[in-house]
C-alpha cells in the first residue's frame, strides 16, 4: 500500500490509518483510555480473558475482555514510576 501522505512511510501511513478507522467506529474514548493505560507503550502485552467469581457450576462472569477495544487489556512493561522495566522490553534499550 503506498504511503498516505509522501512525507509519510508505510508504517506511518498505516498507523494514520487505523486511527481514522478507531474515530469513525465510535470507540474512540474507550480507545483514548486504554492508550492512556498502557502509558501509550508502542509493543505492550495483549492480555484476553474473562474474570470470574463463585463455586464451580455456579459463576458469575465479573469482567470480559470482549467489552474492550479490539477485546484486549494492554498492559505496558512499566514501573510505577513511568519508566521502562529495564531488560525485560525487547524494543526498548536494556
Amino acid at each position: 500500500m503506498a504511503p498516505f501522505f509522501a512525507a509519510m512511510d508505510e508504517i506511518d501511513s498505516e498507523m494514520l490509518e487505523a486511527l481514522i478507522a478507531r474515530l469513525n467506529s465510535g470507540h474512540w474514548d474507550e480507545f483514548l483510555s486504554q492508550g492512556e493505560g498502557c502509558n501509550w507503550c508502542r509493543h505492550p502485552v495483549r492480555i484476553r480473558g474473562v474474570i470470574a467469581e463463585g463455586d464451580i457450576g455456579d459463576r458469575s462472569l465479573r469482567f470480559s475482555t470482549d467489552s474492550l477495544p479490539d477485546g484486549v487489556f494492554l498492559k505496558a512493561l512499566w514501573l510505577e514510576t513511568g519508566e521502562p522495566l529495564p531488560g525485560l522490553c525487547p524494543h526498548l534499550p536494556a
